[in-house]
């Protein structure tokens, strides 16, 4: 038996695909994540307060929704350590978190960074092209 594959099954493919793909890793990596212990941890914020949390279940922007909704909404991406750290990606253990806004946007070269490089993927899925690049 002979499949014939035509221009448009390989475009819709392409579309399609890496969805799937990008679907499955994220089931994947929820169901990951409920199987880890989930131990109390202690976050400290940059005023010194003290916030409690699970490890492997609260993200930063579990601790910026505490705090108040304004921050949550306008929260970009957090340091956690001195590392960067996804503003959702769930906290590993005790934290020193600092939450960073658009608001800092001209103060921090990392806030600065991570919007330009989060809205080049936004452009790009759009399907712009405006220069060749990462």
């Amino acid at each position: 038996m002979v499949m014939v594959v035509h221009a448009k099954d390989d475009a819709y493919l392409d579309a399609v695909i890496p969805k799937g793909i990008q679907l499955f890793e994220s089931i994947e990596a929820q169901q990951h994540a409920a199987r880890l212990p989930s131990d109390p941890i202690k976050i400290t914020l940059p005023d010194g307060k003290v916030e409690e949390g699970k490890k492997w279940i609260t993200s930063p922007f579990d601790i910026a929704s505490e705090i108040s909704k304004s921050l949550a909404s306008n929260a970009l991406i957090s340091e956690v350590n001195g590392v960067l750290w996804d503003i959702n990606r769930p906290l590993e253990g005790d934290a020193e978190l600092k939450i960073f806004t658009l608001d800092s946007f001209d103060d921090n070269v990392d806030v600065r960074h991570t919007f330009w490089h989060s809205s080049a993927h936004i452009i790009g899925q759009y399907g712009c092209k405006l220069c060749i690049g990462p």
